[in-house]
């Protein structure tokens, strides 16, 4: 999200996480600073909740093919 301080975006943000666990989605908080790359950002916080997904029966093998998928 980009716009002017104080209009409200991380409010924003903060209710669309709340309602996301309230639905059982999982959820991450990232800061996006300009000077690093969105994957430099994304890669280590995905890898922690693909391993945390990893932690689950159920969604331990769709978890296991994704970090394949990415150490190609």
């Amino acid at each position: 999200m980009v716009g002017l301080r104080g209009v409200g975006k991380t409010v924003l943000l903060d209710r669309m996480r709340d309602e996301a666990k309230g639905s059982r989605i999982r959820t991450m908080q990232i800061d996006a600073p300009e000077s690093r790359s969105l994957p430099a950002i994304l890669e280590p916080q995905l890898r922690v909740m693909l391993l945390e997904l990893c932690k689950t029966e159920r969604a331990a093998e769709i978890a296991k093919r994704a970090l394949r998928g990415y150490a190609n």
